[in-house]
């Protein structure tokens, strides 16, 4: 049912994938009661994929609470079974500092995604081929943050570990990680090189068309703000019709909630933007 949920999610079929993952995590709460040994791993796992659910709805606190079960489960389980269950301990981390960043808690969101980052690592260096990929996205995710709390990202680190992890992968997941760096990049170059950050969306922009509708959906915010900062900054028709549709899409799934990081980033961007039925 947690298979056919992700199926259902990255089709962007929501609202099925939201009913299927509501009603594991029931299953798997019920279960875990009675055989923690055998089913916390399966609560876990579905806590994290019902966080993500809520969060597309823009139900951030209800996500956040979620994520903390589980981070909580896959803390004390990788503490018996490091070996096993670390990678998944730093996946909830991931998700944890996400949703203290869509609560506006940058710090934590720091401190959630640099535990992750140092797990990743030790992995990565273990077995790149199987944990390149984990590793070079909690890097990029650690930098937005640092961004976003006017810290400052250690960009030449980003370019290293890219050069270094980013052969690891197959072709079509180095066209997503490589889109996910250009936004950051293209975040962290703009207040001294806004050409830089134009060069970096514009490229961030062309591949999003190229990726399957799985990789898609998940660059879907970075696409997002992407499109608007072009919109504005280099007005075309294309650019203005991309980034229309793509907002009104994003505000909708999410009733006009949208996260902190998404407000801020288009703050930091200089960006202004109107949601649908209701000026900003």
């Amino acid at each position: 049912m947690i298979k056919l949920s992700i199926y259902l999610f990255n089709l962007s079929h929501y609202s099925e994938a939201f009913q299927h993952n509501h009603q594991s995590l029931r299953i798997y709460q019920r279960l875990a009661e009675i055989r923690p040994d055998r089913f916390d791993q399966n609560y876990a796992f579905s806590l994290n994929c019902f966080s993500r659910d809520l969060s597309t709805q823009g139900r951030y606190q209800e996500a956040f609470e979620h994520i903390q079960q589980a981070v909580a489960i896959y803390r004390r389980l990788s503490a018996s079974r490091p070996d096993r269950f670390e990678p998944d301990y730093a996946g909830a981390l991931n998700s944890q500092a996400k949703y203290h960043a869509s609560l506006d808690s940058l710090e934590q969101a720091i401190s959630s995604q640099a535990e992750a980052l140092v797990i990743y690592q030790r992995h990565a260096e273990k077995r790149p081929k199987v944990y390149a990929e984990d590793y070079l996205s909690s890097t990029i995710d650690h930098a937005y943050w640092q961004w976003l709390a006017r810290q400052t990202p250690d960009r030449e680190n980003l370019v290293q570990l890219e050069q270094l992890y980013l052969p690891q992968l197959q072709t079509h997941r180095q066209s997503f990680i490589t889109s996910r760096m250009a936004f950051v990049a293209g975040c962290i170059a703009y207040r001294n090189d806004s050409v830089s950050t134009q060069t970096c969306f514009e490229q961030l922009t062309a591949t999003y068309q190229t990726l399957p509708l799985a990789m898609q959906q998940a660059l879907q915010e970075t696409y997002l703000l992407a499109v608007i900062y072009l919109a504005q900054h280099n007005p075309t028709p294309n650019h203005e019709q991309a980034a229309q549709t793509a907002l009104e899409t994003y505000a909708k799934q999410r009733e006009n909630r949208l996260a902190f990081y998404i407000t801020e980033t288009l703050k930091r961007l200089d960006c202004k933007y109107e949601l649908p039925g209701r000026p900003e």
